[in-house]
């Protein structure tokens, strides 16, 4: 069955409210921009007699709406159970039937002191390193950030400091609270580094510290100087995973939708019939197609013997597809030839021994000499002298006798 967009929009603008009918309405927009749904339109129909109402029904998880198109066709679809809202159109938690914050949520620490929590064990541990090209980064969390060039596992040369901490920045609420794919993090702000000669000002490092769920051990990904002196350094680590707005954004899997025609008797009958012909018209049309393709074949193997091959079987016409492969391929080879002023492949015929043996092909090889000489194709210089040799003297070769046994 092909999609009908409008059924497609109204089943969508029916899954993302939170109620149907009379009932207050609330879209979601986050969804709709967010969530893919994976809308079917299936090709086995329900007999309308075995509908017994009209009205929404809900399954478990699953709302069964019957939706009309904007040709009159009804249909019964099946789709996730939407959300409950309440008044205020935010989604009702019944685990906080008034939605009120409890006393432990009121004195509990702000996002920007847990990430400073949880990533403090980072000061005792030894300071992260990461190669790029030349330089070495090293970051020691809460305390500096230097770049040097490593030999034989130390530093040598002069030490750049990009910056000593300075202050732990709290995200954005916009970057908190969208799911975007921008990567959510939890700053903090390196200053008062080494002279740029560049600018004249001290140099100065942002840390990005991102979540990795998988993470075993914190390590820098990434080192950017996107103005300069000005450096971005990007850490992976579990260890603020426990903080939700610093997760990655949730993976949205496809909503499915399913909906199927619902038909009355008659119109299911015509259905069947309808089907029928399909089937029978389709059939037809691929043995129009095998038929042509075998004309097709026959007609590029016009003047040759092919009396011997059944074409009315399958293996038969194998055998004539092979034919036409070898044909077509030794055009080519001879147009090939004809483009680079010689044959690319000798010329062959076709003898038959005057003993009434069995017939050979041979080809026709040009000697130094100018001399033109036959040569039976398959068989290398060596071969065709020995099989010369055995042809021409017969009675020189005995078989050996076989000795008697006393």
């Amino acid at each position: 069955m092909t999609f009908d967009k409008c059924l497609i929009l109204v089943t969508i603008f029916q899954l993302t409210s939170g109620s149907i009918g009379n009932a207050p309405v609330h879209l979601d927009l986050n969804e709709i921009n967010l969530v893919q749904y994976d809308v079917r339109i299936e090709d086995q129909p329900i007999i309308v007699d075995n509908v017994d109402s009209d009205s929404p029904a809900v399954q478990d998880d699953i709302m069964i709406l019957p939706m009309t198109n904007k040709h009159g066709q009804k249909y019964q679809c099946q789709l996730p159970k939407p959300k409950e809202v309440n008044e205020g159109g935010k989604i009702f938690d019944p685990s906080k039937p008034n939605d009120e914050t409890t006393e432990e949520e009121a004195v509990e620490m702000s996002d920007l002191e847990k990430a400073k929590k949880l990533l403090q064990p980072m000061a005792g541990q030894p300071c992260l390193l990461r190669t790029r090209d030349w330089w070495t980064y090293e970051l020691c969390y809460g305390k500096f950030i230097r770049q040097f060039h490593m030999e034989e596992g130390k530093p040598s040369g002069p030490i750049l400091h990009l910056g000593y901490y300075h202050y732990d920045k709290e995200l954005d609420e916009d970057l908190k609270n969208s799911e975007t794919k921008i990567k959510r993090h939890h700053t903090q702000i390196y200053a008062n580094g080494s002279n740029c000669d560049l600018t004249g000002n001290a140099r100065q490092t942002e840390v990005r510290f991102e979540c990795d769920p998988t993470s075993v051990m914190d390590a820098i990904i990434q080192v950017d100087e996107p103005q300069s002196c000005q450096y971005v350094i990007t850490v992976l680590t579990s260890k603020i995973c426990a903080i939700p707005h610093l997760r990655p954004p949730p993976v949205h899997k496809p909503v499915k939708i399913e909906c199927r025609p619902l038909l009355t008797s008659t119109e299911y009958e015509k259905y069947q019939n309808y089907l029928k012909v399909r089937e029978k018209n389709t059939a037809k049309k691929a043995e129009e197609i095998k038929d042509k393709h075998k004309a097709s074949l026959l007609k590029a193997l016009d003047g040759e013997d092919i009396s011997h091959i059944d074409v009315t079987t399958d293996e038969g016409m194998s055998t004539i597809e092979e034919m036409v492969g070898g044909k077509l391929a030794d055009k080519l080879v001879n147009e090939l030839g004809a483009i680079f002023g010689k044959p690319l492949k000798p010329k062959t015929k076709l003898i038959q021994p005057e003993n009434g043996g069995e017939a050979f092909e041979v080809e026709e090889i040009k000697l130094r000499t100018g001399e033109m000489q036959s040569k039976p194709v398959g068989l290398t210089a060596f071969q065709a002298i020995i099989k010369d040799f055995i042809t021409k003297a017969p009675s020189k070769i005995e078989p050996k006798k076989k000795r008697s046994q006393s």
